[in-house]
């Protein structure tokens, strides 16, 4: 566990990004957004995390967070999300690192790259599907707002 954790602090460290213990995860900053590093030692990965937070008036539901996962995992098809006891949030894909001696910061600017980009779009769905000037004109949302 510790070569693991060490080999991934080199590489956010070389980057530029510190990672800070924060309970079970790692919390750092990637382009202004918070983010957690969730680290399983017993399978040798890690993953990406970070809280979806309702910016939309109090408009995300269950629903709407899962219709935008829907269509996020259209294009980004191994990230995935959950409302875990009212709290939302977006994963990427677990990576292995059982054979990697390693980590190359240039990899894992990537693999960073990559969740933001998923997560900005995530964002980006949560948003159309609570503006209430698309969805009033049409009705409402009360077909997915549960």
């Amino acid at each position: 566990m510790n070569r693991l954790i060490k080999n991934l602090q080199d590489a956010f460290q070389k980057i530029g990004i510190e990672l800070a213990k924060s309970g079970a995860f790692y919390e750092f900053e990637f382009e202004h957004i918070p983010m957690f590093l969730s680290i399983d030692a017993d399978d040798h990965s890690f993953a990406f995390l970070s809280l979806v937070i309702d910016s939309s008036d109090g408009c995300l539901s269950e629903g709407v967070l899962n219709t935008a996962l829907d269509v996020v995992e259209g294009f980004h098809k191994d990230c995935c999300g959950d409302w875990n006891e009212g709290t939302p949030y977006f994963a990427s894909p677990s990576y292995s690192l059982k054979d990697v001696k390693t980590v190359s910061p240039d990899w894992l600017k990537e693999q960073l790259k990559a969740f933001y980009d998923a997560f900005l779009f995530l964002e980006a769905n949560i948003h159309l599907l609570c503006d209430s000037s698309i969805w009033g004109a049409l009705g409402g949302m009360d077909n997915i707002n549960q």
